[in-house]
């Protein structure tokens, strides 16, 4: 017993130090101009959130910057270089900063840990006592998630930028100009169960839209089949235009959404109170076609009247509102080419993740020093809306007075 237990100590020793020495090779010959960790853990496989770390790594690449991916337990994911190294091993330098997606993924180690803030309030509730733990934030442009969390630190820690659930500028695409032959893209990776109706994750209000637009056959709606592996419930089943899914590879959405022409944007309920958006205001502007979406603070404060806002107090006002904007994009071609070259110049000065990512190097500090504060974002009530879209600072990122 003895000597089995002496061999495991061992074998752990040795595997410890053939790590030490991979990842010291590793950085010797680090060329790049930071080192980003993500902490990732969503275990489905068809999520938003892995759909994001493609896009983040196109980014990085762009800007010359390394991407490592950690699981729960910080150890480094298949496919990488590092593979089953834990992030305990990595050195402690100023190039090398942890980004954590979710407060549950606390700080853990004496790497520079940030957490990103663009889940709603009420998804970070249950994780207050892990929000004291990072070295600063990643603001989402949420004056209400701001404020929550200055509300909750003791410490009067730093934002160090600001990161979106967005995409870089080498993914956008030309802004359409044939308003023919148009159909609403669609796609949630939420489950829905059809039979029991007892998980949906899908507002109610948004899902009777997108059965009314069903059946007008406008839509071309996509989807994981089987969102949990859950074989004998069909996500889409009984909507006649559900294309079933597409690879999330970082580019397959953009583009379907840009063959299709328009796209629906419907954030969720909380994401409205915490005055957040979804992903796919970002996919339809990188698209280049006209954004059809449900009231949301969040857009409306930013992109105005360069959006279509459905608004009605039911499905058929929302329905028929949906009807006058597609004839409104048929009917005015140049003047909603202008809204979406509105949409892009906004998207391009403050939301593209290239452009985030060259803010956030410049906000790092020397080494032993603080990040730069940033000021939170003025709440978007209508009657502070500026006459016209903010104009970014050459150095910082100045959110609309």
């Amino acid at each position: 017993m003895f000597f089995y237990l002496f061999f495991i100590v061992c074998a752990k020793m040795i595997r410890k130090t053939k790590h030490n020495q991979q990842v010291q090779d590793y950085f010797d010959r680090y060329y790049s101009r930071h080192c980003f960790i993500v902490i990732h853990s969503y275990n489905i496989r068809k999520s938003a959130e892995i759909e994001w770390l493609v896009r983040f790594s196109f980014a990085c690449r762009d800007k010359q910057c390394d991407l490592i991916i950690v699981d729960e337990h910080l150890v480094v994911t298949p496919g990488q270089v590092l593979h089953g190294i834990s992030l305990s091993q990595f050195p402690i330098e100023e190039y090398i900063t942890v980004i954590s997606l979710h407060p549950k993924h606390i700080k853990t180690t004496a790497h520079r840990t940030l957490l990103t803030c663009w889940l709603p309030v009420t998804h970070m509730i249950p994780f207050l006592e892990g929000l004291t733990t990072f070295d600063g934030y990643l603001s989402g442009y949420s004056f209400v998630i701001d404020k929550f969390i200055q509300s909750v630190t003791v410490d009067d820690k730093d934002y160090y930028g600001y990161l979106s659930p967005s995409v870089p500028k080498s993914s956008l695409l030309p802004i359409r100009r044939n308003w023919k032959n148009l159909r609403i893209f669609y796609c949630s990776t939420k489950y829905w169960n059809t039979r029991t109706n007892s998980f949906q994750s899908i507002r109610n209000d948004t899902l009777e839209l997108v059965k009314a637009l069903d059946e007008h056959g406008w839509t071309k709606i996509y989807g994981p089949r089987n969102q949990y592996q859950t074989d004998d419930v069909l996500t889409w089943y009984g909507f006649r235009t559900y294309f079933g899914e597409l690879p999330f590879d970082g580019v397959s959405v953009i583009r379907e959404i840009a063959d299709c022409g328009l796209c629906l944007v419907s954030p969720s309920v909380h994401q409205n109170r915490s005055e957040i958006c979804s992903m796919q205001l970002f996919d339809a502007i990188a698209a280049g076609v006209p954004i059809l979406c449900t009231p949301n603070p969040f857009i409306e404060w930013w992109f105005r009247d360069n959006v279509f806002v459905i608004r009605g107090d039911n499905v058929e006002q929302r329905t028929a509102c949906v009807q006058q904007h597609m004839d409104y994009i048929v009917d005015h071609p140049m003047e909603v080419h202008e809204k979406m070259s509105n949409c892009r110049r906004i998207f391009n000065d403050y939301f593209s993740l290239d452009g985030q990512i060259d803010r956030f190097l410049q906000y790092i500090p020397p080494s032993g020093g603080e990040g730069v504060s940033i000021r939170p974002i003025s709440p978007p009530t209508p009657t502070r809306l500026p006459p016209s879209p903010p104009t970014p600072s050459p150095q910082t990122p100045t959110p609309p007075p």
